[in-house]
């Protein structure tokens, strides 16, 4: 990778990226413009860049570049 995509704090270069997959508990049809304007909306809020973002009739895929500072569990 190009050191460009690195990221920088006070005292480190970082570059974290998560593959986060997961299946919703109910499906509707026709609510993928929704969801991904949802999940952009969050992601700017909180400082996080998506990278990829898939939404499957029965599981969703996003692929986010996060801070050094949070973990897994709170993305």
């Amino acid at each position: 990778m190009k050191n460009e995509n690195y990221h920088s704090a006070s005292h480190c270069k970082y570059l974290i990226q998560y593959h986060i997959i997961w299946c919703p508990k109910f499906r509707c049809d026709g609510m993928d413009e929704t969801l991904k304007k949802i999940l952009s909306e969050v992601c700017d809020a909180y400082g996080y860049i998506i990278k990829a973002l898939e939404v499957m009739p029965d599981h969703i895929h996003i692929f986010v570049d996060c801070p050094v500072t949070v973990a897994p569990c709170d993305v």
